[in-house]
């Protein structure tokens, strides 16, 4: 005899669709919420960044004006502050605030496993030199070695003392005749002519290493009885000469 299943009653399958439904109701609620959340969140990165960029850009172009005004150049474009502030609704920019306290020090990590062996250490530094061992016994002569080399020259000794005096040599042959010398630089020579009259004449070159010279008289002595006709001639007269 086969037994008869039950069927739930109405009340039960309506409170089941209730539970089903107040279920799905939450978790719409928090898909929601959740999606809400991450919205307001890009939101406000965006406009973090946005006002990030605003800053940099308004403290590069007060940075700009000031440059300006430094080369007395008034700038055409106002301070950041006034362009902010004639846009409705924007933020203003201010400076940046002081940064905050430092936060609490984190949990430690995990451990990292073991690093690489190091490279080698320098050397260290040799040790004390330990006693001298006992001396060994003599051993056997060994064989004569090659001869050295020959050493250098000794100074030289002092100078010995003068031998006797040798006896006197043949006279050498004749040596050759050397170059002529240059010409007098002047010379003079005295005449006396028949009547007595003596005259000295004074001979210089014509040029500084000329060898003609042109003689001049300097001095004369008219004897007793000369006539002055012949004096005056014997005067007068000069002579030239030339060295060959």
């Amino acid at each position: 005899m086969t037994g008869q299943v039950k069927r739930p009653s109405r009340s039960t399958l309506m409170a089941a669709g209730a539970w089903v439904a107040a279920l799905a109701l939450v978790v719409f609620i928090g898909w929601v919420l959740r999606t809400v959340n991450a919205s307001n969140q890009r939101l406000a990165e965006q406009q973090s960044a946005q006002s990030q960029v605003i800053r940099k850009l308004s403290s590069g172009l007060d940075t700009t004006r000031k440059q300006l005004q430094q080369h007395h150049v008034t700038p055409a474009a106002p301070p950041a502050r006034t362009i902010v502030q004639q846009v409705p609704g924007a933020a203003g920019v201010g400076p940046p605030g002081a940064p905050g306290s430092a936060g609490s020090p984190g949990n430690p990590g995990a451990q990292g496993s073991p690093g690489p062996s190091g490279s080698p250490g320098s050397p260290g530094v040799p040790g004390p030199s330990g006693a001298p061992g006992t001396s060994g016994m003599a051993g056997a002569p060994g064989s004569p070695g090659p001869v050295g080399p020959q050493g250098s020259a000794g100074p030289v000794g002092p100078t010995g003392p003068a031998g006797p005096t040798g006896a006197q040599g043949e006279q050498g042959p004749k040596g050759d005749t050397g170059p002529a010398g240059p010409g007098p630089s002047d010379w003079t020579f005295t005449t006396t002519s028949v009547s007595g009259k003596s005259t000295t004449y004074t001979c210089t070159p014509d040029n500084p290493g000329s060898t003609h010279y042109t003689c001049s008289p300097q001095s004369s002595q008219t004897p007793t009885g000369v006539s002055l006709g012949m004096a005056a001639l014997m005067s007068t007269a000069g002579y030239r000469r030339r060295l060959g």
